[in-house]
């Protein structure tokens, strides 16, 4: 085992909830093998954090972990965290040395203090005497089985597959201590088709936005793109604070993918969802029509279509294809906002597309009278349900959401579940077809 350091940090899961009250029994059961191995291989330092137990997002203070640690299981050496090692070393000598002391201690004592703002401190630390240059040689030259742990001012620890190098800044290899047999990786295929995607990256040159592309049958994303772009290469050995300025001052949003994280207002998209709604809760007919003179009163409100002259009388079908907004204010008006929400589910809005792949991916929102009440705390409104037949007010939705949607419609509203990596057990395309076309079959002669 490791005689100067390990670290566990216990169960990965999803975020779920800030709000776990976590108990000296939660951790017994969670962490207490783990940390009884390290503490009988001798190490000296354990980095110990808890964020996250039993699938969910945790809120405590590390003290009660340290206090187990100390108290119940016997452990008499240091205890550090990630970007919290300073203050824990601090916390462990009463707060009676410096930073640079600190770092000092961690590098002796071969700890990874795994925060890029703490290596400024290792030149001070030379500086000022707490740290020698034999230290840093010891250190390199200190590999045990378990960790290997290497601080240099002018050098960083890279695992980067088989072995463990240290390596200059921008990419030299200097030295190679020690070989590592690695685990090969599962192989995955993306769905992506490269020359759609650089088509739609063309296409986006210069733009906010983005494309997704959908197999209406498979699911398959095609294309998944968000513009602008950045370079990833500028993160590589430490960004400098210019270009990092001129990245989060970008207006364009450059670090956000808008693809699974942009909300937006879904405007005209959702008109053929509110015609589906109304039609499949038997609210209107195909041939029910309504007279656009260019806006709508209702309790002395104005609410215009895009066509200030109006489209005169228009059916469902003229509706959809002139995108008339009065038409759809009253259809929404008689369908109502909360059977609109249950229709809008059916088909992906509301919801996150990928589940928990992509944890910036966000779910939107896709509003209802109870919705309204739980969270903002108050009553709906009729003119609310207005504007949220036009894809106005507080509905919200992302590029992704509104393709899945559209698929689903394509395809007959048959439910299909996107996928980014090509499944090798996906049934064919033709497959698909054949037990649609079988459902729409068994349906109609249900209905018979």
């Amino acid at each position: 085992g490791a005689k100067h350091f390990a670290v566990h940090s216990g169960p990965e899961a999803t975020r779920h909830s800030f709000n776990v009250k976590v108990s000296p029994q939660d951790l017994n059961e969670t962490y207490l093998p783990a940390f009884k191995e390290l503490i009988q291989a001798n190490v000296e330092i354990v980095m110990c954090a808890y964020n996250r137990l039993n699938d969910e997002q945790c809120c405590g203070s590390k003290s009660l972990l340290n206090d187990l640690l100390r108290e119940n299981w016997g452990f008499k050496g240091h205890i550090v965290s990630d970007c919290g090692a300073i203050n824990d070393i601090k916390s462990n000598h009463n707060f009676t040395i410096s930073d640079e002391e600190s770092v000092a201690y961690a590098i002796k004592g071969g700890v990874d203090l795994n925060c890029g703002s703490l290596y400024n401190l290792i030149p001070k630390a030379i500086e000022k005497g707490y740290l020698t240059e034999k230290d840093l040689d010891n250190l390199m030259q200190n590999t045990n089985e378990t960790v290997k742990l290497l601080f240099d001012p002018g050098h960083m620890a890279f695992a980067g597959g088989n072995i463990i190098n240290v390596i200059k800044k921008y990419g030299k290899r200097i030295n190679q201590i020690d070989h590592v047999e690695g685990i090969k990786g599962k192989k995955i295929r993306l769905t992506v088709d490269t020359e759609v995607q650089k088509y739609a990256n063309e296409l986006m040159a210069g733009k906010a936005g983005s494309i997704s592309v959908m197999d209406i049958y498979t699911g398959e994303l095609i294309a998944l793109h968000s513009s602008p772009t950045f370079d990833p290469n500028l993160f590589l050995h430490g960004i400098d604070s210019e270009e990092w300025k001129k990245i989060i001052k970008d207006p364009l949003k450059p670090l956000m993918n808008k693809s699974i994280s942009g909300l937006y207002s879904p405007g005209s998209t959702i008109k053929p969802i509110v015609a589906l709604s109304v039609l499949e809760n038997d609210v209107i007919s195909t041939k029910f029509k309504v007279y656009c003179t260019g806006k709508t009163e209702l309790y002395e409100q104005t609410y215009h279509c895009w066509k200030k002259k109006g489209h005169r009388y228009v059916n469902l079908r003229e509706a959809i294809k002139q995108s008339c907004d009065t038409y759809f204010y009253e259809a929404a008006r008689l369908l109502g906002v909360d059977r609109l929400n249950e229709t809008s589910k059916k088909f992906g809005l509301g919801e996150k597309v990928f589940n928990n792949m992509f944890l910036e991916e966000k779910k939107g929102v896709v509003p209802s009278t109870k919705w309204k009440k739980e969270v903002i705390g108050e009553n709906w409104y009729l003119g609310e349900t207005l504007i949220n037949g036009i894809g106005q007010g507080y509905i919200q939705t992302t590029p992704l959401q509104l393709c899945l949607m559209t698929a689903q419609l394509a395809n007959g509203g048959f439910k299909i579940y996107p996928k980014i990596v090509l499944d090798p057990n996906q049934e064919t395309v033709e497959e698909i077809k054949s037990k649609m076309l079988s459902e729409v079959e068994t349906n109609e002669e249900d209905i018979k």
